[in-house]
């Protein structure tokens, strides 16, 4: 009889815990723990490729400065999918100097910067927007993130 209780017991928990999960599960997927409310996250989303043998750097490339004309601005904001809640700047740099920059939507996004490499310095970086399509290096926020570690 207490073997049959205890299994009575630890069943009402799993199940219990199984409905909190799958609720918490589902309001995320359907957007209830979005704070856009159903409406979707546009980001600016491009790629520049400035190493070797692809395109030579150019300061007001499209990709780093964005449209240079107001009017211009919206057509290179891509609706995100339902899942993304953040647009993500990326930030590849060989030696100090810069070799890719990219843009685009993220369901995840961590803010941070990962250095490697032995005879080169390779650092690529990642910074997250949760509301500014056109999310950009902001050195001031990886800095800061280091000095709170």
């Amino acid at each position: 009889m207490l073997v049959l209780n205890v299994n009575s017991k630890l069943l009402t928990v799993v199940a219990l815990l199984s409905v909190l999960l799958f609720d918490r599960t589902e309001g995320q997927r359907s957007g209830g723990q979005n704070k856009y409310q159903g409406k979707r996250l546009g980001c600016f989303q491009c790629d520049a490729d400035f190493t070797f043998n692809a395109e030579p750097y150019a300061h007001n490339h499209s990709c780093l400065a964005g449209p240079t004309d107001p009017k211009e601005r919206d057509r290179g904001i891509a609706q995100c999918s339902q899942n993304s809640r953040y647009c993500m700047a990326e930030v590849t740099r060989v030696n100090r100097v810069l070799t890719k920059f990219s843009r685009k939507c993220a369901e995840d996004c961590d803010t941070t910067c990962i250095r490697s490499g032995f005879a080169m310095d390779i650092e690529v970086c990642t910074y997250c927007c949760e509301t500014f399509a056109y999310c950009a290096e902001n050195r001031n926020k990886i800095d800061n993130l280091h000095r709170n570690v």
